[in-house]
């Protein structure tokens, strides 16, 4: 894919309980030769991405506790496979409807969470 254009903007306020800073990205991309779709060849990417806290205090006490990573696997894994189970047994009576997971990283130095925008949907 090449990247067209992107904007970015502040996914919220400061101190609005994200626990991290958040940035709203919107992306357009030429997927030719990526996709078989060969009448397609634009993609529209809104995305809603979280870093680390931005004091080293914040970044020890969310690190104590393992937040980002239990995070990442909310994510990542775990709603998923409870969708998953959740549809066999109930006819997804009880579906969980969070933001699309796209890409995580969760190290000692380094955390990044990047899901689908549900705003840029209505």
């Amino acid at each position: 894919m090449t990247l067209i254009k992107s904007t970015g903007s502040a996914g919220a306020d400061p101190g609005n309980n994200f626990q991290a800073e958040v940035i709203k990205v919107a992306a357009e991309g030429d997927v030719r030769g990526v996709t078989s779709d060969s009448n397609n060849n634009h993609k529209y990417y809104n995305l809603f991405i979280k870093f680390l806290l931005g004091t080293a205090f914040q970044q020890q006490g969310a690190s104590m506790m393992n937040g980002h990573r239990r995070e990442l696997l909310i994510y990542s894994d775990i709603i998923a496979d409870l969708n998953d189970f959740q549809a066999k047994t109930s006819g997804d009576k009880y579906h969980i409807n969070i933001p699309e997971f796209v890409y995580g990283i969760c190290t000692d130095d380094d955390y990044v969470l990047v899901m689908k925008d549900l705003s840029a949907d209505g």
